[in-house]
């Protein structure tokens, strides 16, 4: 039988409370080390350092001893060493975790804090990096998500911030148009090339002389005739009614007609 032997333990010894730095973290009370990336201590911290928040970043690969909110233009989605700046189209607030895409009609540069409205003439659709110049025959106001085709009887160059009116002696009958066309005449009658524009026909009353051979005397007899001229209203050539103008156009020149044939006077 051996003889008795007596057990004893002794406590583990600790070391002394280590006095680290910022930037690191006591680890099992043996040592400081430094904060990993995107992770940041204020004063040493116990076992593990802070991770840094969406929308701020350390500025360090290591060691970080804060975490700072990124800039407006730039982002973030945490444990970030360095914030990201927008891509052009887009745009951030200060400590944000994302960028915001433009609305149509509005555009950004690279690293923007805001999107910028669109100036007259111009357009864009969502995420633009720039406006673009609205083409021949059609216009804008600002901010204008599209351009918007110029009326009948007006026209546009490019990047026009309203249409203009065809000048005196042309006409357009097309929507979004960049140039008017030229009336020409032709015989007794306006038309207009290549289309032909509306004609307004009137009908003037002319005098006829009639010698009567069984009287002493001439009789003088004043007829309505269907002689026919082409006016253009202001020497400009017009588009074509609407369906239905045309029907109460005639409706209204036959009444015309009808009225000075009825109070013309009577032969002698």
């Amino acid at each position: 039988m051996y003889p008795f032997q007596k057990l004893t333990t002794e406590p583990k010894r600790r070391l002394p409370r280590l006095d680290c730095p910022a930037g690191t973290y006591v680890y099992n009370d043996e040592s400081c080390e430094s904060c990993s990336s995107g992770t940041y201590s204020p004063q040493a911290l116990e076992d593990a350092c802070l991770d840094c928040a969406a929308g701020f970043h350390t500025g360090v690969a290591e060691g970080a001893t804060s975490c700072v909110s990124c800039d407006g233009g730039s982002y973030s989605e945490g444990q970030a060493v360095n914030c990201t700046h927008c891509e052009a189209g887009s745009y951030s607030g200060s400590s944000s975790h994302a960028c915001t895409d433009c609305d149509a009609g509005y555009y950004s540069e690279h690293a923007s804090s805001a999107c910028f409205r669109c100036d007259s003439g111009t357009w864009s659709n969502t995420s633009a990096a720039s406006c673009t110049e609205c083409a021949s025959g059609t216009y804008s106001g600002t901010g204008a998500g599209a351009c918007t085709d110029c009326d009948e009887g007006r026209y546009s160059g490019g990047g026009a911030t309203t249409c203009t009116a065809c000048n005196a002696g042309t006409y357009q009958d097309q929507q979004g148009s960049d140039t008017c066309l030229n009336c020409t005449r032709v015989s007794s009658s306006w038309r207009a090339t290549p289309a032909i524009a509306q004609r307004r026909t009137h009908y003037t009353p002319t005098t006829h002389t009639t010698h009567t051979t069984h009287n002493t005397h001439t009789t003088h007899t004043i007829r309505t005739t269907r002689t026919a001229r082409t006016a253009l209203t202001t020497q400009h050539c017009t588009p074509p009614l609407p369906r239905g103008g045309s029907a109460i156009e005639r409706a209204l020149m036959s009444a015309h007609l009808l009225l000075r044939v009825s109070t013309a006077p009577a032969s002698a």
